[in-house]
């Protein structure tokens, strides 16, 4: 896994992303005030961001496995839930590296530590960022073309014995709008950035609105008006920023989705939390008066950025 890329505590600055640490035994850590965190979900225990795992729930308790020397953990120390499950990551050169348990690059660190021990904590990417590969795209591919889970659209040649094929996933299904030419890109060759937008906005879609459960009570009786309030706002959130994009990708004071994520990181917290709205409590009158304040907040955002 990249742990790299994981929340960090000094950059979280919502307390309900936060729990507690209520005890320590060993590698086993009980946390407190952890409502709302998930089985398996992955942690940062301590100040020294320990990587732990969730493998017990009851009420706002979480019991953690921590991967790593738990010395120095103590009472009260924060815990930073990620929202992530445990993964891994892969990509070009995973074949000839060598990790622990969790994807550490064990000669990675070891070239920026001198040291064989793996310090406490340790941030560093799975794979390596700055080594270019070869890549080269299907043959039977040109843009429009058709493909779906399982085709082939390209190979990677890592070492003499591997050759990497690069597979659409299973059950996904779409048409060809761009497809890189041969040459050497390393692991982070940047999407466009329309595509960038989209594929936050797809995984706010899938994290935000298809999480809807039966179990918690702002999503026990969710009406239509609600459904289809959280959803417009969604989408016309990527309509706005596919258009700040697009309208200034020719001029000096170009628009990029980083950009957009930095200046509206509060109006994209909104939006995620469009799905707490208890329509028991608030009420249809008061639930859409709110999402369209919000519209509206989307709408006057994006027109200060642009100017």
């Amino acid at each position: 896994m990249d742990t790299s890329n994981l929340p960090k505590i000094q950059d979280e600055e919502r307390e309900s992303e936060f729990g507690y640490v209520h005890g320590v035994s060993g590698p086993v850590v009980t946390a407190t005030a952890m409502a709302g965190a998930a089985m398996y979900e992955l942690v940062r225990v301590g100040h020294s961001e320990l990587v732990g795992e969730i493998i017990r729930l009851e009420g706002d308790m979480a019991t953690i496995q921590v991967y790593e020397e738990t010395s120095g953990v103590s009472v009260g120390d924060p815990v930073l839930r990620t929202g992530k499950p445990l993964s891994v990551e892969l990509g070009p050169g995973i074949m000839g590296s060598i990790f622990d348990g969790i994807q550490r690059p064990l000669k990675d660190i070891n070239d920026l530590t001198q040291s064989i021990y793996i310090p406490r904590g340790v941030n560093i990417g799975a794979l390596n960022r700055d080594l270019k590969w070869e890549f080269n795209p299907g043959q039977s591919l040109r843009v429009g073309s058709h493909v779906t889970g399982g085709d082939i659209y390209g190979m990677v040649f890592e070492n003499s014995l591997i050759k990497h094929k690069l597979m659409l996933p299973p059950r996904n299904r779409g048409t060809v709008t761009y497809l890189a030419p041969p040459g050497n890109y390393d692991i982070s060759a940047s999407l466009a950035e329309t595509d960038k937008i989209t594929l936050e906005v797809a995984k706010l879609i899938k994290d935000d609105f298809l999480q809807q459960n039966g179990y918690t009570p702002y999503d026990r009786f969710c009406p239509f008006y609600k459904t289809v309030g959280i959803l417009s706002n969604m989408i016309s959130f990527y309509d706005m920023a596919r258009h700040a994009v697009e309208s200034t990708s020719q001029s000096d004071n170009k628009i990029t989705w980083a950009m957009i994520k930095e200046h509206m990181g509060e109006m994209l917290y909104k939006i995620s939390s469009m799905k707490f709205k208890d329509p028991v409590k608030d009420g249809e009158v008061k639930i859409k008066a709110e999402f369209a304040q919000l519209l509206e907040d989307m709408q006057n955002a994006f027109r200060t950025l642009e100017e």
